[in-house]
């Protein structure tokens, strides 16, 4: 079984990682974890907006996919 795990750092997705590891999943399964942004405009020049992304995906990101982990390890 392949399983896609939309996470965003919300309790929800949290619970959502919880529920998985309750499934009577085998080492031939997987689950991928996927954390994406949305278009945020922003009232500033192009260069602002991408050294912004380019935060968020340095120091944010990680540790939200980091969360999800942690709670999916206990899986296996």
């Amino acid at each position: 079984m392949k399983i896609l795990l939309a996470t965003d750092g919300s309790e929800y997705s949290t619970r959502a990682a919880a529920f998985l590891t309750r499934l009577n999943l085998s080492l031939e399964d997987e689950i991928s974890i996927f954390h994406a942004l949305y278009w945020i405009p922003f009232m500033y020049d192009k260069e602002f907006y991408y050294d912004t992304l380019k935060e968020i995906k340095r120091d944010l990101a990680p540790k939200i996919i980091d969360s999800a982990l942690e709670i999916l390890k206990h899986q296996y």
